[in-house]
C-alpha cells in the first residue's frame, strides 16, 4: 500500500533543502526507487517536504541508506514526520 511522508522541520530554508537534495541526488537514482512523487513547498516562512511511497518498506530503505546519513552530516534535524497511508491518488 503507497504511504505519505510529510517533514515540516521549523529550520527548512531554501539553501537547506538544497543541500540535502543536491548530496542525495549525488548518491543514487533520482527520484528514488519506489518513490511516486516528491514535493517541496513554502509554508509560511519556512519550505516543506511531501512524498508519496509504493511502499513503506522503499520510503524506510531510502531513509535508511541515503537520507538519515545526509541529514547527520549537515548536523539537520527533520523532527518527527507524518506517516499517512494513501487511499486514493490520482496523476495527470
Amino acid at each position: 500500500m503507497p504511504v505519505g511522508i510529510y517533514f515540516s522541520p521549523p529550520s527548512l530554508d531554501e539553501a537547506t533543502y538544497n543541500s540535502i537534495r543536491e548530496k542525495v541526488e549525488a548518491n543514487g537514482p533520482w527520484p528514488a526507487v519506489g518513490m511516486l512523487h516528491h514535493s517541496c513547498f513554502t509554508e509560511g516562512p519556512k519550505l516543506a517536504v511531501y512524498e508519496i511511497w509504493e511502499s513503506q518498506e522503499a520510503m524506510d530503505k531510502f531513509g535508511q541508506e541515503r537520507l538519515m546519513p545526509v541529514m547527520k552530516e549537515l548536523n539537520f534535524d527533520a523532527g518527527e514526520p507524518a506517516i499517512v497511508s494513501i487511499i486514493n491518488m490520482v496523476q495527470a
